[in-house]
């Protein structure tokens, strides 16, 4: 499973005009710590929405929109990275688009072309089927940004918290390895994967703002 973590924005701005596809990546916006707290504010661009679900009936809409480079997955300590490499994250929104709350829960993961992961990181990153044989997923963090409509963080047991009915919150994913510093925005992808949200199907992309 991603991390779970919660952050809030420095300085109230935040969204990066979405790049268009095959641009350089621009430096990652600072994150903190700190409440989701926030008036309800205008969606984002972002590329068509793709919905996964979980067989306990949790539900989740996911939208891309942008990415970045430079970003230590949300605040976490992370050692430097070696010369001429950095960190790549996907910004998305997450909606509970159901009638119920849905456990917290970050189905997205990055996906980066292979060869721009740094060498000693390679073994870390894993294809996955569905998935265009020159990418690979490595170890992602994901924070929850910023609240973006509907109501706050739901608290649960044992520390779990709930997206509520009809709420939609800023997402970053960030890969835990070095890419190299030349990584585009065409060499990322945000797919859902894993089996607890796809059964027995192949990956699914949520695709980008075109």
């Amino acid at each position: 499973m991603a991390a779970v973590a919660v952050a809030a924005v420095l300085g109230g701005a935040f969204f990066v005009p979405p790049l268009l596809e095959g641009d350089d990546l621009t430096p990652a916006p600072q994150t903190a710590g700190g409440s989701t707290g926030a008036a309800d504010v205008p969606l984002p661009p972002t590329g068509t929405p793709i919905d996964v679900a979980t067989a306990d009936g949790s539900k989740y809409r996911l939208a891309t929109v942008t990415a970045g480079l430079g970003d230590r997955a949300g605040g976490a300590q992370q050692s430097p990275p070696p010369p001429g490499t950095t960190y790549a994250y996907i910004d998305y929104v997450l909606t509970n688009p159901s009638g119920q709350r849905s456990l917290l829960d970050f189905p997205g993961d990055v996906f980066v072309r292979r060869d721009l992961v740094a060498e000693q990181a390679r073994g870390r990153c894993v294809w996955q089927p569905g998935v265009p044989e020159t990418m690979c997923t490595p170890p992602v963090r994901s924070v929850v940004v910023r609240r973006l409509a509907g109501g706050e963080l739901e608290p649960g047991d044992g520390g779990d918290r709930y997206l509520p009915p009809g709420s939609s919150f800023l997402v970053r994913a960030t890969a835990e390895v070095p890419v190299s510093e030349s990584t585009k925005r065409a060499d990322l992808r945000l797919y859902v994967w894993k089996q607890l949200y796809m059964a027995d199907q192949l990956a699914k992309e949520a695709p980008f703002p075109r």
